[in-house]
Formats: C-alpha cells, sequence, structure tokens
C-alpha cells in the first residue's frame, strides 16, 4: 500500500534528511514472537568515516511500521537516545555493543522502550543502539521495517 511504503509523515521527515531522491531499498519485517529473552544491544550499522569526533548526518533511516500496537508488554523495541552520535562504532564492524559500552551509556541516558500504536511510523537513524526486547503477550508482534537512503548511496 503506498500509504505504508510512501507514507508521507515518514518520507517528510526522510526527505528533510536526505534531502530529493531519497529511496527506499530495504522493505521487509520483523515479527517478534512470544518469547522471555531479548536481542543483544545493537546498530544496524556503524559510523561512515572512523575516527571522527562528531558524527556526521545520518546516512540511512529506518523507519518502521507496526502492525499491531508495539507496547513494553508484546515486545517494542527499545531504543537508546543520542547514541546514534557514538563515533566509536563504525561501518562494517561486528554490530554488537560490549556490556562495557553499555554501562557507560546508561550513567548519560536511559534506554526507552516506546509504546507505538499499530499503523504509526517510527523513524530512527541507523545508528541508533536498539535491541529486541521480550515478548510477553500471547500473540507476535508484527513490524515492517524500510530503510531510506540518500540519493548518493548505491546499494549494488
Amino acid at each position: 500500500f503506498r500509504n505504508i511504503v510512501a507514507n508521507p509523515f515518514a518520507t517528510q521527515i526522510t526527505r528533510g534528511e536526505h534531502g530529493e531522491g531519497l529511496f527506499n531499498a530495504f522493505y521487509s519485517g520483523n515479527t517478534c514472537l512470544p518469547n522471555e529473552t531479548q536481542q543483544p544491544l545493537h546498530v544496524d550499522a556503524g559510523q561512515l568515516w572512523p575516527e571522527l569526533e562528531v558524527a556526521p548526518p545520518a546516512y540511512a533511516l529506518v523507519v518502521n511500521v507496526p502492525v499491531v500496537d508495539a507496547t513494553v508488554q508484546n515486545g517494542s523495541t527499545e531504543v537508546w537516545p543520542g547514541t546514534h552520535m557514538d563515533t566509536t562504532r563504525t561501518f562494517g564492524e561486528d554490530i554488537k555493543l560490549a556490556p562495557e559500552d553499555e554501562a557507560r551509556r546508561r550513567e548519560l541516558c536511559q534506554p526507552l522502550q516506546p509504546g507505538v500504536p499499530a499503523g504509526s511510523v517510527l523513524v530512527r537513524d541507523m545508528r541508533l543502539w536498539h535491541r529486541g526486547m521480550p515478548n510477553r503477550s500471547d500473540r507476535p508482534r508484527p513490524m515492517i521495517a524500510m530503510i531510506h537512503w540518500p540519493h548518493w548511496w548505491r546499494t549494488g
């Protein structure tokens, strides 16, 4: 459906960051099944240029659309505000973060596990630390996932 793939609110945000010519080269989904485990804390991809003191603007934005209400109870994704600015993770490296990284970051800011109503959009920088959380309900929690790229990115 166009209102999902080209959601006007999401594309307004991603176009504001990437400019004209942005494109969606990833359309998939993930489903958090009832479980008691959590994913390791990770990034989807790190910084493009290693050893920068200040992180550059986003090069990829993830657009998540929950198909059902995403809640703490059914495993909404945990996000770590501000971590997209961390320059210690670079593109192509292991995406998992060490427990020491988590402890260090917790001293600065606590993570959030937002409730996101079905059909809403959650837009995040691909460098943002996050993880899937336990689904303590008795039903799956499906979510559409897309990645919006700037015109200069080449996916091959």
